[in-house]
């Protein structure tokens, strides 16, 4: 027996369901030249088509709710140019986390790296949509990392955190291989140059 979207998320022993629920299935281009396409499901009480950044109920809190409650939300997302934002040297999403891998120490393989740079990456391009009703890839770079995180952690999706901040998550510290804004510059370079 298989199951698709919100059916198969666990009920508590009470027959309820903890939501919000985000889940990302995606891959790259054949070539690795970026992304190739994501597909979004979000398991709520709400649906999230308008693209409305406020939404009913918008705090922090355990949300449990009936499963004849849940209603799903699917975002196709198709080439959202993840290559323009990351940090490295190459012209394509491979190259790019290729020339940070080997110039940084991590005992994980550089599959993982790869996973993890993707998965890091979609995840908070699927949140800034939740928060803020749009997505827009430039939502990676690392000036909107603190605006983020911060009304992640007053929002429903406050669960969400964790994935960004707990140190034994995948997605931990991934932020600073992402460039902080257009044109490249880290934050310090980014602040001398104003004063």
């Amino acid at each position: 027996m298989s199951c698709t979207g919100c059916q198969c998320e666990l009920v508590n022993n009470c027959g309820n369901i903890r939501v919000p629920i985000a889940t990302l299935v995606g891959q790259t281009t054949v070539d690795g030249s970026d992304i190739g396409d994501v597909i979004f499901t979000v398991c709520d009480e709400f649906t999230y088509y308008d693209g409305s950044a406020i939404i009913p109920n918008n705090t922090c809190a355990i949300n449990y709710i009936t499963p004849a409650q849940v209603q799903q939300t699917v975002f196709n997302e198709c080439c959202p140019f993840m290559v323009s934002v990351l940090k490295g040297r190459g012209t394509t999403l491979l190259e790019k986390a290729q020339s940070i891998y080997t110039k940084i120490s991590i005992d994980i393989t550089f599959n993982e790296f790869y996973d993890n740079i993707l998965l890091y990456g979609m995840a908070k391009y699927l949140v800034a949509r939740l928060l803020y009703g749009k997505f827009n890839i430039n939502f990676l770079l690392g000036k909107y990392n603190e605006r983020i995180l911060r009304d992640l952690g007053r929002s429903r999706f406050c669960d969400f955190l964790t994935f960004f901040e707990s140190c034994e998550s995948k997605g931990f510290g991934y932020n600073k291989y992402f460039k902080f804004d257009k044109r490249g510059k880290d934050a310090k370079q980014s602040k001398s140059s104003k004063k």
